[in-house]
């Protein structure tokens, strides 16, 4: 087994695809060189030896070019010399004339490509000086039974440098696994682990070792597609060890219809004429099939994006689609015509040909190709990938003094989908410390009554805000001379008062938004309607365009809507405004209605005659139903978190008539006062952890007439104790106390 006569005879198989172009009967229209393309890159050869190279012309679309006829040329002749194959245009043959180095240069018009060339004189390169090392490349080795590879040695000086050369004596330590000839050429034999091993001057000694397997060898495609007169390489891996690569000259090739497609020797297959056939790759005692399809000429394209408009920014971990249409002379899609992708820098973006689906990996500026199976098929985008955007969870965010909370940030790519959590490369602020305050982990603080914008941005110029509004726990109208406006406090510190409204007239029955961001109020200078606003007090706006007054606005517990009363009856509306539609028919008057803590159902006063009673409904209206009907007057109904009723029940005689609060279980049918009788209960609600009433009662004595505001614990020590909250001026007098939920 002689190695160069070996690489001679592969070598000139090459011929073959020149001669199947030119004497097919199909005429092939001409085609541009755009890049030459040589294997290998460098070769060393012995004095008085020859080694083959193999050259391959594409055009612009990235097609092989079959009929292109190369001009080689030595760069130092007295070293090596190169002559083009007499019957094979594309392989070239170098002849070691003497030791030394030198350039081969292949080129077809203006392009071309260089081959670097060691010759080396008889026993090996070029060196001196006495070795230290012997070694053996490539190392190891992956073969195939019958495949064959060319092992190369070198003779090392202690300093790495090459040195002098001695002869090699090689050896296979298991010839029933790979065989050696004395020129390095090793062949597998049957599958197992077998050991080379070269023996030079001086005792040196190195081995490699040879994995012969029977693996199975496959197409890297599963199918292919061409267009009449265009070529393509196939290649060949073998997955069972590492997919490394068979050269297709170590195959041999056939079509199982020529006339569609025709192979060559070392498996460049050329589309013939419209249909499908097979390609087939034999050797090793195996074969494998590949379906082609033979296409329509393709003579125009069209991308999606369009490449013509600039840069396309893609976010970091985000995606874009990416297409190629193919159309023939009709303007008809071409629908087995496959378009060719390069990506510029696969480190910036990831390219999936399957899908055509770019994501982006690191920020960066980089190209994506695509090429038609025709000339002049070309469209080109710049891509650059950058970070993604920030999305906070929630656009608002309502807060009392000392209460913290998270925001919660995510990225998002151009098209809206989430990429993740912004966990981290975050820079948080705030534009207002005195309000609210934020970590380093989007953690807000709430410092005092206002309202602020906390803010997230990334290095690369993402940015997103949410804003944050402080007010109290509870919320009352607080009249002050001649007018009412709107304050909110926390009943630990009663005498710090946040102001919200100052316009003229009177808000009343101010409700805050589940989220504590909004608040639902009715303006009495306003022909009495209901209105909303930020928590802050900014943004104000009419609710409804109705035209009778309204009273009694509560929100459902998703703030989505908003149920109130008007012209005798309940009404629901959108938080926006839009869809208003009456609850109750207006036969028997309702008002003052309270939605219960999951939504499902509406508490409402039904009043006729000289009674009010308490009635139930569905949030949508159906299932209208008396829950508490007495002699006395009951009134404003509320819900405790646990789904019990509240109301307030007049009791008493004609002159000393008061009300109260009473505590009624719909389960199990009881009720239960809850405030005593000497507190004269104006108004009252019901605190988040249902634990507590904030009530507003008039007072007794010389106070009376003055309606003040009172907090009553409904567990420990002061159980059943209304206490006073503190009045900033002893003229204050509060109505419609709210807790925020």
């Amino acid at each position: 087994m002689k190695r160069n006569r070996n690489m001679t005879n592969r070598m000139m198989t090459i011929a073959v695809p020149i001669a199947l172009a030119l004497t097919c009967p199909h005429a092939l229209p001409a085609q541009t060189v755009a890049d030459v393309q040589v294997v290998p890159l460098s070769v060393e050869v012995g004095v008085g030896d020859r080694e083959a190279i193999l050259v391959t012309a594409y055009d612009a679309s990235g097609n092989v070019v079959p009929s292109a006829q190369f001009s080689w040329i030595s760069s130092a002749p007295d070293i090596a010399r190169v002559q083009a194959g007499a019957a094979t245009p594309n392989v070239g043959y170098v002849i070691g004339v003497a030791p030394g180095t030198a350039r081969i240069t292949v080129s077809i018009g203006s392009t071309s490509a260089m081959v670097s060339v060691e010759v080396i004189a008889a026993g090996g390169p070029v060196g001196e000086g006495m070795a230290a090392t012997l070694q053996i490349q490539p190392n190891p080795i992956l073969l195939l039974p019958a495949e064959e590879i060319n092992l190369q040695t070198r003779f090392l000086r202690a300093d790495g440098q090459l040195a002098a050369r001695s002869p090699i004596t090689w050896r296979s330590l298991l010839e029933t696994v790979a065989a050696v000839d004395q020129r390095g050429g090793v062949i597998g034999i049957s599958a197992g682990n077998g050991v080379i091993q070269a023996t030079g001057g001086g005792g040196l000694v190195d081995r490699v070792v040879v994995q012969v397997a029977n693996e199975s060898f496959r197409f890297v495609r599963d199918a292919l597609s061409l267009s009449p007169a265009r070529a393509d390489s196939l290649s060949v891996i073998v997955p069972g060890q590492n997919n490394r690569s068979i050269t297709g000259n170590q195959l041999q090739w056939a079509s199982s219809n020529p006339a569609v497609v025709s192979i060559s020797p070392v498996g460049v297959a050329t589309g013939i004429s419209p249909g499908t056939a097979e390609i087939i790759a034999r050797g090793f005692g195996q074969q494998q099939r590949m379906t082609v399809t033979v296409h329509r000429p393709v003579a125009s394209m069209s991308v999606r994006p369009r490449a013509d408009t600039g840069p396309i920014s893609i976010p970091m971990n985000g995606t874009m689609q990416f297409d190629a249409v193919m159309y023939d002379a009709s303007d008809s899609i071409v629908s087995q015509a496959q378009a060719s992708w390069t990506v510029g820098d696969h480190n910036i973006i990831f390219f999936d040909r399957a899908t055509g689906e770019v994501r982006g990996l690191q920020m960066g500026t980089t190209t994506l190709t695509v090429r038609g199976p025709a000339d002049g098929l070309r469209a080109v985008w710049g891509i650059t990938v950058v970070g993604p955007k920030i999305a906070f969870a929630r656009d608002r965010m309502g807060m009392s003094v000392g209460e913290q909370g998270r925001v919660d940030a995510s990225f998002f790519d151009d098209f809206g989908a989430r990429v993740g959590a912004a966990t981290s490369g975050l820079r948080w602020s705030t534009l207002d410390p005195g309000v609210a305050t934020v970590d380093s982990n989007g953690v807000v603080s709430a410092v005092g009554f206002g309202s602020t914008q906390v803010v997230a941005d990334a290095e690369w110029g993402a940015a997103d805000t949410t804003t944050v509004f402080v007010q109290g726990r509870l919320l009352v109208t607080k009249f002050a001379e001649s007018s009412g406006d709107i304050y909110s406090l926390d009943p630990d510190q009663p005498l710090v008062l946040s102001q919200i409204t100052s316009n003229l007239g009177t808000e009343v029955s101010a409700r805050y938004s589940p989220d504590g961001t909004r608040i639902a109020y009715v303006h009495n200078a306003d022909s009495q309607k209901v209105h909303i606003m930020n928590a802050d007090g900014t943004g104000k706006r009419v609710l409804t365009d109705g035209s009778w007054p309204e009273t009694s606005p509560q929100w459902t517990p998703d703030g989505t809507e908003i149920v109130y009363a008007a012209e005798l009856r309940i009404w629901i509306v959108n938080a926006d405004g839009t869809n208003r539609r009456p609850l109750t028919s207006g036969d028997t008057p309702a008002d003052q209605p309270a939605v219960s803590p999951d939504g499902s159902t509406i508490a409402y006063r039904s009043s006729g005659g000289r009674a009010s009673d308490i009635y139930l409904m569905s949030i949508d209206g159906s299932n209208q139903r008396p829950v508490i009907v007495t002699n006395e007057f009951e009134s404003e109904p509320a819900w405790f978190p646990n789904g019990e009723l509240a109301y307030l029940s007049e009791q008493g005689r004609r002159r000393d008539r008061t009300k109260v609060v009473v505590r009624y279980d719909l389960n199990a049918g009881t009720a239960a006062f809850i405030t005593p009788l000497t507190v004269l209960v104006e108004n009252f609600d019901i605190s988040a952890d249902g634990d507590t009433l904030a009530i507003t009662a008039q007072g007794t004595g010389d106070d009376r007439g003055i309606r003040k505001l009172f907090l009553l614990p409904l567990s420990g020590p002061n159980e059943g104790v209304a206490i006073e909250v503190p009045r900033v001026d002893p003229a204050d007098q509060y109505f419609f106390p709210a807790f925020k939920r």
